[in-house]
């Protein structure tokens, strides 16, 4: 199980790196910028889809990670 889940956070690392490479930067520069709300605003479907995935992949790492660490102390637990 312990392997399972460092494989799982191994590639959801690699994938959730590869989707913030993929997306697109905001190019905020401050107040003082000529930027409107919809360049801001970037609503296209790919981009959402992106932005999604990106929040998904986020949480399964953190779920992994924190999960791995509980089992990592039960397996310490059992050892004694």
């Amino acid at each position: 199980m312990y392997t399972f889940l460092v494989i799982l956070a191994a590639i959801t690392a690699v994938l959730l790196a590869i989707v913030v490479l993929i997306q697109e930067s905001k190019k905020v520069a401050g107040f003082t910028s000529n930027v409107s709300v919809p360049t801001l605003c970037r609503c296209s479907p790919t981009t959402n889809f992106i932005e999604k995935a990106h929040g998904l992949l986020a949480a399964l790492l953190a779920f992994t990670r924190g999960y791995e660490l509980f089992a990592k102390s039960l397996l310490r637990i059992r050892a004694m």
